[in-house]
């Protein structure tokens, strides 16, 4: 998978998929698969155009990381990445499609219905088929993947997400939602409890995901692990940052600097204050009691 910044040449004949492809969820999934379809009748490359940043404040569900993961995945063969700095969002609508033809040689653009673009959101799906058409390139929308009688957005899955509904937020993403980070020491007072824990810091682009203990899986040395995963603070011991910290059922390695995904698979309970370690001990010991 080819990986370029938005403004450099490529050249090769693509259907280009648009969209801001925070989360990858169902819907994205679907209408990247109907691009991938166009592409492969057509015998030329599929790409994904993506932004970064600048849409909220809250941080974006996946990292661009781990998007080019999950695209990996669906068999994309080249991702083309731009910032949404306040230059880029200031540009006519019809100035930016110009650029993608300039740029890409685009035979088909397939993206959402509700897709918007340029200055003040002043691009639409109209807008986009008008202009392409003039210039020979067909352009297909689809309306995203519908839960029940809403379609699946990214705003929704965050709110789940915000409310520890880990279970529906994976089923609306068709997948589990993951972290991928570098491990880093912590204070190692799991150790000291006799559950030592790999600790992870979140990326500042990534949002916040509810404080609470979760089940989790992850995949060290190709084998899956279940584990318990603290999400947020450290009360007991008067630990206020936002951190991830896992302990891993059956691994007994190393994992200092390694870079891990922990894959996110049920909410268990609230994080709270312990009157003890000892009290924080025998808690854990019933947290871990849920893994298999």
């Amino acid at each position: 998978m080819d990986i370029i910044e938005y403004g450099l040449k490529y050249n090769s004949d693509c259907v280009l998929c648009l969209g801001y492809f925070d989360g990858i969820h169902l819907g994205h999934t679907a209408l990247i698969n109907k691009a991938k379809e166009i592409a492969k009748t057509k015998n030329i490359k599929l790409a994904v155009l993506l932004f970064t940043g600048g849409k909220n404040g809250e941080g974006d569900l996946f990292t661009f990381e781990e998007r080019l993961i999950k695209l990996k995945t669906l068999a994309v063969d080249t991702v083309i990445y731009k910032e949404l700095n306040l230059e880029f969002k200031n540009t006519d609508a019809t100035v930016f499609l110009q650029d993608l033809l300039n740029y890409y040689s685009v035979k088909t653009v397939v993206t959402g219905e509700d897709f918007t673009f340029g200055k003040n959101a002043s691009g639409n799906a109209k807008l986009l088929k008008e202009f392409m058409s003039k210039q020979g390139v067909d352009v297909l929308t689809f309306d995203l993947v519908l839960n029940g009688k809403q379609k699946v957005a990214t705003r929704d899955i965050k709110a789940l997400l915000k409310q520890g509904e880990i279970v529906k937020a994976n089923q609306l993403l068709g997948g589990n939602y993951f972290i991928r980070e570098r491990i880093v020491k912590g204070k190692q007072k799991g150790r000291e409890l006799g559950f030592p824990t790999a600790n992870m810091v979140v990326s500042p682009n990534k949002m916040k995901i509810k404080s609470g203990v979760y089940l989790t899986l992850s995949i060290i040395d190709g084998k899956i692990y279940p584990a318990i995963t603290n999400v947020g603070a450290q009360p007991t011991f008067d630990g206020e940052n936002y951190v991830i910290e896992s302990y891993f059922k059956g691994y007994n390695g190393d994992l200092y600097d390694k870079i891990l995904s922990v894959y996110f698979v049920d909410y268990i309970r609230d994080i709270k204050r312990f009157s003890s370690e000892n009290d924080l001990k025998q808690q854990l010991k019933k947290d871990l009691e849920l893994l298999k």
